[in-house]
């Protein structure tokens, strides 16, 4: 079964209904799902026209199957003239999506089916705009309220007959700057409403997490940032205690050499003041508030060192604690102040200690394969919680949390992937252990802890220590697992353009394995839910879906519909990985040991379909290669010795633009802002650069293309850049760039006081990277995946607006 967080607890859904809702298993049309020629859709809630208007002759309205009224139902009423409604459909936004703005734009479309002249389009009272007779419109910056909004659309013709039209927009409050690299984290009481300080490197910040009950739960916010003019900088903070009698929190931050800091955090003001400096690596801190004094931990120079806070400047005992050991965590134990617990980490030692302060002395209680992060449990001195992993210190792995009893050291699996047996325990998203991985009680209970993996997995999870279960401190939306990491993103056609299409989504599980989910895309109650297709499955863990061949290290993803597959770049394994739409098996369709002939792949980048021609075309390492699609048999269509004009040096993403042109976008690894736009003619394999730095085009620079779409109606490439978090459109007569959602930096570079926002509702989170996105040309919307926030953003691309149509709030 899967389990999904919302505000208020969770919902439950079974494998058969998720897979009903999106259109897996056997891709029939049970429960309003459709099948196309490119493998099963599902509307969800019956079929797009939920946020669209039917005429009525007779009924009054019509209702969509499988969706309430209130999300997904719309109606139109005739006039007493008798004649037949005009009808309105809405293509931006889907009926079901979240935007954290204060308003909204909706844009559409219109048709009559006695061809009368349509006289107006409204949405709330308000008029839409139009140049072409309303066959197109849109009605800008409509003011939503928090929680449920429902927009109601009315559309008149010459002849008096009106068709009504309704969607609903959620607004909810921003979640707050996404976590990137987050160290050991700290609870904090706050009066009554309990939340976690944590530590971000990335972000040079110390950040609080709400832990209260309600919509807020899981809100981010920032209590001490680097600003001009600011004295006391972190550089990398790293770990955190709470000092609740002082009202500060003791952070400690790391560069390289001997920068290493001790600041004091007021938790009040965000104030930060540098108690002690000069110190080496320090990764670990807590907190002794009896003896008002705290161990560091030192991954330089290997030792635990002890500091006095009650003088000024705070005093570091000259004898190390301990030493001989990598100490990542540090844990008091709150019944003897004279004995810590520490999770050492390195080559020689990966073991849990239990360290004499007095005596300087530690005593080893239990190895394990890779150690992250220790608490004792809250008021007991028996017993641990340890995060483990099967990797390496700076790999990033899938993890377990172990209960162990410090008397014999015996140990406990709880949650997650047991490194020496294969067993998993608990449902939800993995526990991903990496450097940084923390563990915090909740100190209402042992049953609950709150963890993260650190430069793995920078997703807060609430752990039931019970069932193993975990679940995101973040809201979402749509039911099934959750996103992980989204990294690509394709889309599988509808049957009819009265179906929308369906989002399939390949997820990154940090380098354990990889799912490919159906995300449902049409308007209404289920718009977002989530289904595996392929690959790890989070709601039956030890039962991956889908037999064969593992991917390595997916870069791209398209649907071939005539195959019913998906085809994926395996950049790990030089080689295309075919996926059954339907059954979700994987299987080698051409590769360098056999399947298919002809030249090599050499670090395959980027493909797209040309289905006119059957073949696939993938950037490769200096070459641009067609791959047959029947028998996987690959041809070089230009490089080297084929065609002239610039190399294709690193290669990039590359789209179809026309029967004859594709675009490759490129960057360049040693200089920064170097991106090359280029045309290939496929007949001749002739190279021409579009647009670059270098050619003196207007329009700010592309830092790192991440995705590569082409736009037939403006005759533009759409480019998302993964260094800035924006969208440029690039002219394809001029090779000029434009920002068309994000935010505008105008004549200047970024953080001046001449950016701009582009597009309505929230930006895309300061702590962003999108990874990839697909056009859908029909709707004019840009589908945009955000590995970080792991959130599917829809953004139109009139007016750059985003809204969130699938995974957490961004």
């Amino acid at each position: 079964m899967y389990t999904k967080k919302t505000a208020c607890g969770l919902f439950v859904v079974t494998l058969a209904a998720a897979l009903s809702a999106c259109g897996g298993g056997s891709g029939g049309s049970d429960s309003g799902s459709s099948s196309s020629s490119s493998g099963s859709s599902s509307s969800g809630s019956g079929s797009s026209s939920s946020s669209s208007s039917s005429s009525s002759s007779g009924s009054g309205s019509s209702s969509s199957s499988g969706s309430s009224s209130s999300s997904g139902s719309s109606s139109s009423s005739s006039s007493s003239s008798g004649g037949t409604a005009p009808t309105a459909s809405v293509r931006f936004p889907l009926s079901g999506s979240w935007t954290t703005g204060a308003t909204i734009g909706v844009r559409g479309t219109t048709s009559d089916a006695e061809a009368d002249e349509i006289i107006s389009v409204t949405v709330n009272g308000v008029p839409a705009q139009t140049d072409d007779g309303f066959a197109t419109w849109r009605v800008p910056g409509l003011a939503v309220q928090e929680g449920a909004n429902t927009l109601e659309g009315l559309v008149r013709d010459a002849q008096g007959n009106v068709g009504t039209f309704s969607l609903v927009i959620e607004r909810g409050e921003s979640p707050g700057a996404a976590l990137t690299y987050p160290g050991g984290m700290a609870f904090d009481p706050n009066n009554g409403r309990p939340r976690l300080l944590v530590p971000d490197s990335g972000l040079k910040a110390l950040l609080a997490v709400d832990l209260s009950e309600g919509p807020g739960r899981g809100h981010r916010s920032v209590i001490s940032r680097n600003k001009s003019g600011d004295e006391d900088f972190f550089f990398g903070p790293r770990a955190v205690a709470l000092d609740a009698g002082n009202d500060r929190a003791l952070v400690v931050d790391s560069f390289f050499g001997n920068a290493g800091k001790l600041i004091a955090v007021d938790l009040a003001l965000g104030e930060r003041h540098t108690l002690l400096g000069g110190l080496q690596n320090l990764r670990s801190i807590a907190l002794d508030s009896v003896n008002n004094r705290v161990l560091l931990g030192d991954l330089l120079v290997r030792t635990v060192l002890a500091v006095n806070l009650s003088i000024t400047p705070p005093g570091i005992d000259p004898d190390p604690v301990v030493d001989g050991l990598n100490p990542v965590s540090i844990d008091f134990d709150s019944q003897n102040v004279d004995r810590a617990l520490v999770v050492a980490n390195a080559q020689d030692t990966k073991a849990l200690f239990v360290v004499d302060i007095a005596g300087k002395t530690k005593t080893k209680v239990a190895d394990f394969v890779d150690p992250r992060a220790v608490a004792f449990y809250p008021g007991e001195s028996s017993r641990a919680l340890v995060a483990d992993a099967p990797g390496a210190l700076f790999e990033e792995t899938p993890g377990a949390l172990f209960e162990v009893k410090l008397s014999d050291g015996a140990k406990s699996l709880l949650s997650g992937l047991d490194a020496s047996d294969g067993s998993i325990k608990g449902l939800g998203p993995r526990f991903n252990t990496g450097f940084g991985s923390s563990v915090v009680f909740d100190p209402a209970g042992s049953g609950r802890v709150y963890a993260h993996g650190g430069n793995s997995s920078s997703q807060i999870l609430s752990v039931d220590l019970t069932t193993g279960d975990r679940i995101a401190l973040e809201r979402s939306l749509g039911d099934g697992p959750e996103f992980n990491e989204p990294v690509e993103v394709a889309l599988i056609p509808g049957a009819s353009p009265d179906h929308p299409p369906m989002a399939v989504v390949l997820n990154e599980n940090d380098y354990l394995s990889y799912s490919i989910y159906r995300v449902n895309l049409a308007a209404g109650d289920n718009l977002g839910d989530r289904v595996v297709l392929s690959g790890f499955d989070a709601g039956n863990p030890n039962q991956p879906r889908g037999s064969g061949v593992d991917l390595v290290n997916p870069v791209d993803m398209v649907v071939d519909v005539d195959n019913r597959r998906l085809l994926v770049v395996d950049n790990g394994s030089d080689r295309l990985v075919a996926v059954d739409q339907e059954t979700g098996a994987r299987t080698i369709f051409s590769d360098n040991a056999g399947k298919g002939g002809g030249p090599e792949f050499s670090n395959p980048v980027g493909i797209a379909l040309d289905p006119e021609n059957k073949r696939a075309l993938v950037v490769s390492e200096g070459a641009l290669i067609a791959v047959d699609l029947d028998s996987g048999d690959r041809s070089i269509l230009s490089g080297a010795d084929a065609g002239s004009g610039p190399a294709l040096d690193v290669g990039g993403d590359i789209v179809l633009a026309g029967s004859n042109r594709v675009l490759v976008a490129e960057y360049d690894d040693d200089e920064l802002g170097r991106t090359r736009l280029i045309a290939v003619e496929l007949e001749t394999g002739n190279r021409t650069i579009i647009s670059s730095k270098d050619l003196g085009v207007d329009g700010p620079e592309i830092h790192y293309p991440e995705s590569l779409s082409f736009d037939a109606v403006g005759n533009r490439a759409l480019i998302v850049d993964s260094a800035r978090n924006n969208i440029f459109a690039v002219d394809l007569d001029t090779g000029d760039r434009s920002i068309i959602s994000g935010i505008d930096p105008g004549d200047q570079e970024f953080n001046t006081e001449d950016d701009q926002l582009v597009g309505g509702g929230a930006a895309f989170n300061e702590g962003a990277e999108l990874s990839d996105a697909v056009l859908d040309a029909d709707r004019q919307v840009l589908y945009v995946t955000d590995r970080n926030t792991g959130s599917l953003i829809a953004v139109d691309l009139a007016t750059g607006d985003r809204v969130l149509v699938s995974g957490f709030a961004f």
